[in-house]
């Protein structure tokens, strides 16, 4: 049976990986993410937006959460609720600033067909090595599009890959026939 003390460290800890697994798909991602992938978001100033997030995040635990009245496992609590605010609210912050500035450079784009996926589900379904996920894709003129949030902008997608993530219907709409049918 863990003691008291055993319990404060196990059970934020637990907060931390229930966490990683709602907002990053995963404990591993939060990690990777955390040490590895921050160059892969190409918007300005995501990273100042960032740190602003963690200020106001230590503003909130400091003011409020510490000064919660302690139950009989407060201090457990505290730590938890701490966590939760300090995963939590950078990730709503730069979330929320990518997906305004891939809506307005997508509208400024114009295309004539797409599909948008929240930055939320992005971070649960790329990178990967197989990429057939798109964070958004888009047709204009019949060309085929999907979004990079490295670049921070549409690119054109390959022949070989387009059938793959982009509805069928708007190759249809366009006339376009699949390489292997041809």
């Amino acid at each position: 049976m863990l003691k008291r003390s055993g319990i404060k460290t196990v059970v934020p800890f637990l907060t931390l990986i229930f966490l990683s697994i709602i907002v990053f798909g995963g404990f591993g991602r939060f990690l990777a993410f955390g040490l590895f992938w921050g160059n892969r978001l190409g918007a300005p100033y995501w990273f100042v937006l960032a740190i602003f997030s963690l200020v106001i995040s230590y503003l909130i635990v400091y003011l409020i959460v510490l000064r919660l009245p302690k139950a009989e496992y407060g201090e457990c609590a505290q730590r938890s609720i701490s966590i939760s605010i300090f995963v939590i609210l950078p990730v709503a912050f730069v979330g929320i600033y990518a997906e305004v500035l891939r809506r307005q450079a997508i509208a400024e784009f114009e295309p004539d067909r797409v599909f948008q996926n929240l930055f939320w589900v992005s971070l649960h379904n790329a990178p990967r090595d197989w990429q057939f996920y798109l964070h958004a894709g888009a047709m204009k003129d019949c060309v085929p599009y999907a979004w990079s949030y490295r670049a921070m902008g549409m690119y054109e997608l390959k022949e070989s890959v387009m059938f793959n993530v982009l509805p069928s219907k708007w190759f249809d709409e366009c006339g376009i026939k699949p390489y292997y049918l041809e």
